[in-house]
Formats: C-alpha cells, sequence, structure tokens
C-alpha cells in the first residue's frame, strides 16, 4: 500500500530536532488547516464537475465527492481528522 503523502508531510512537519515530535496542542491548529484545505478542494472539484456538465446541480456534483470529505472512510481526511480527535483529547488531558 502507497503511504499517503499528506500524512507523512504532517509526522515529518512536526518531527523536531531532537528526534520527538511536537505536541498535540502545536499540531491541532496544522491538522485543523489540512481538514479545511481538503474541504475548500472539495468544493472546487464539485465547481469543476459542475462546469463539466452544466445539468448537473450542485447537490449532486456534491455526491460524486462527498465521501472524501466524511470520517470514517479510507480517505486523507478521515485520516486527519482521526489525529485531530487524538491530539485534541492529548492536549485536553495534559
Amino acid at each position: 500500500m502507497f503511504p499517503d503523502p499528506t500524512m507523512c508531510f504532517t509526522a515529518l512537519v512536526h518531527l523536531q530536532s531532537q528526534g520527538h515530535f511536537a505536541h498535540p496542542k502545536d499540531i491541532t491548529p496544522n491538522l485543523a488547516k489540512l481538514t479545511w484545505a481538503v474541504r475548500l478542494a472539495m468544493l472546487y472539484e464539485v465547481h469543476n464537475l459542475m462546469e463539466a456538465d452544466a445539468t448537473l446541480e450542485f447537490v449532486e456534483a456534491y455526491n460524486q465527492v462527498k465521501e472524501y470529505t466524511q470520517d470514517h472512510q479510507t480517505t486523507t481526511f478521515a485520516s486527519i481528522r482521526s489525529l485531530q480527535h487524538f491530539a485534541t483529547h492529548i492536549a485536553e488531558s495534559s
């Protein structure tokens, strides 16, 4: 299985010079930005689908891509959201 490049980037960008990862409270804002970036990319794709097919309504176009912006799917978005929930729980517990 090919490793998810977004998750690899997320891991590498939060790796500290001492060899440990940043504290979860420092990671959650970046994860939130990534989730909004994925949502924005899907909105862009919805508009592209509507341009390609003039008969396609917004909801119909959204239904074609919605799985990529939902939790509990095998997607980058779901992986980021899961990690975000976990990091938030750790940050709030410490």
